[in-house]
C-alpha cells in the first residue's frame, strides 16, 4: 500500500529506491499480516512488534494507557485487536514520535477515543499529506517539550528535530528508566536521514542530536528504538562514533573528487560492512555512501 504520511520523490539511484521500498514496509494484505509479537519490558511497559517491522510501545499509567506510535494504516485494526487481547480497552493518549506512515498510519483507528499528541510540524506534515484523514491528525501539539501525566509520575516529550525528519521527538519514561528514540537510530545498521525531504535535516545533525541525548540521560538508561532491539548507552555511543567515522571517510573522498560510484567501487566503507542490516537489507554501505553524499552535497 502507499504510505500516506510519506510522499517522497527521490533520485534515480538504486540505493535510494531500495530504501523507499524498504520503508514502505512489507506487503500488507490483511489476512496475511504476521502476528504482532508482544514483549513485556516490565509491568508498566510493553513492546508490540507490528508487521515484523516497527515497535509500538504500550505504557500503563495506573488505570490509563499511553500508546507511543500507531503503526501502519493497514495494521491498525490488527493492532487494535491485539491491544484488546492484552487488556488495553482504550488508549487515553497516543503519542506520534514523527510523521512517517509506519508511525502515524494507524492514528484514525488507534487514537479515535483519546488524545493524539505530536510535534507541531508533525501535524503540519500529516495535514499536507493527500488522503490523510482529519480524524487521525494530532489534537495536541508542542514545539519544544511537553509533559504527560502517567499515574503518579510523568512522561517527558522532547523535540529532537533535524536528524531523521524535522518533527522528531523522544519520549522519556523516567520511572521505567527508558528513552524511546523513534527513528533517530536503526539499531545495528546505518541510520535513515531524510535530508532530501526536509531542508533542516542533515547527516551532520544526527551526531549532534545523539550527543545531546547522551549528555542528558544517565549511563543505565534503556534506549528503545522503532526498528530493532534496545540499546545501552555504551552501544549508543558506539553508534554515534560509527556515524562520525563513516561521515569523515565520505567527506574526505568527496574532497578528493570521488563520486558515489567511485566510493562504492573502491569499497570506501568496507571497514564498516558489519553494519549492513540483516533485518533491512537495503540499509547497507552502498546506501549510506549515497545518503551521506547527498546530504553533504546539498
Amino acid at each position: 500500500p502507499r504510505r500516506r504520511a510519506c510522499p517522497v520523490v527521490l533520485g534515480p539511484s538504486r540505493a535510494i529506491h531500495v530504501l523507499v521500498l524498504l520503508f514502505m514496509g512489507p506487503s500488507m494484505v490483511q489476512d496475511q499480516l504476521p502476528d504482532i509479537r508482544v514483549t513485556p519490558v516490565d509491568d508498566r511497559l510493553t513492546k508490540l512488534w507490528v508487521n515484523g517491522y516497527v515497535n509500538v510501545l504500550v505504557v500503563r499509567c495506573g488505570e490509563r494507557f499511553v500508546l507511543i506510535d500507531a503503526g501502519f494504516e493497514a495494521t491498525a485494526d490488527q493492532l487494535a485487536s491485539k491491544l484488546h487481547d492484552i487488556g488495553v480497552e482504550s488508549v487515553d493518549y497516543l503519542i506520534n514520535t514523527h510523521s512517517d506512515g509506519d508511525h502515524t498510519g494507524g492514528n484514525r483507528v488507534i487514537g479515535r477515543e483519546g488524545e493524539i499528541i505530536a510535534h507541531a510540524r508533525c501535524k503540519d506534515a500529516l495535514a499536507a499529506t493527500e488522503g490523510f484523514p482529519n480524524a487521525g491528525l494530532p489534537t495536541t501539539t508542542f514545539t519544544d517539550s511537553m509533559r504527560v501525566r502517567c499515574g503518579s509520575g510523568e512522561l517527558s516529550l522532547i523535540a529532537m528535530p533535524g536528524a531523521h525528519t524535522d518533527n522528531d521527538i523522544v519520549v522519556h519514561l523516567p520511572e521505567m528508566n527508558a528513552l524511546y528514540l523513534g527513528d533517530l537510530i536503526v539499531p545495528e545498521t546505518f541510520p535513515v536521514v531524510w535530508s532530501d525531504r526536509y531542508a533542516d535535516v542533515s547527516v551532520e545533525r544526527l551526531p549532534v542530536v545523539l550527543g545531546k541525548i547522551m549528555d542528558r540521560y544517565p549511563e543505565n538508561t534503556r534506549f528503545l528504538s522503532s526498528h530493532g532491539r534496545d540499546y545501552t548507552k555504551e552501544e549508543l555511543r558506539t553508534y554515534r562514533e560509527m556515524v562520525l567515522a563513516t561521515m569523515n571517510v565520505i567527506r574526505k573522498a568527496m574532497n578528493d573528487g570521488k563520486t558515489v560510484e567511485n566510493m562504492r567501487s573502491e569499497d570506501a566503507l568496507g571497514d564498516w560492512a558489519s553494519w549492513n542490516s540483516r533485518l533491512f537489507p537495503g540499509l547497507d554501505t552502498d546506501y549510506w555512501i549515497e545518503s551521506v553524499f547527498r546530504s553533504l552535497t546539498r
